[in-house]
């Protein structure tokens, strides 16, 4: 297995507004607060970034794992933000 290569400066990774990652997890909460199920105190950055894949454990994550969203929970996660505005 190739190894991952990652630049030497991290803070390139910091303060990234939405997750492409994260955003796509059915388990995920708040956009603003950085949270899903699995990290309720705020996702780390390494896995917000997507630097770091969540399919495998990663330390707090309580047992929960990346899943990706269907689109039967997408719809539903849209409407309840329709019935919102």
């Amino acid at each position: 297995m190739a190894k991952e290569i990652l630049p030497e400066d991290d803070r390139i990774y910091e303060n990234i507004p939405v997750s492409p990652v994260c955003t796509s997890c059915s388990r995920f909460e708040d956009v603003l607060t950085k949270t899903c199920q699995a990290f309720p105190s705020g996702i780390p950055d390494p896995i917000w970034s997507g630097r770091i894949k969540h399919k495998v454990s990663y330390r707090g994550d309580l047992g929960i794992l990346y899943k990706k969203i269907t689109t039967e929970e997408l719809n539903i996660i849209l409407n309840e933000t329709k019935l919102l505005t």
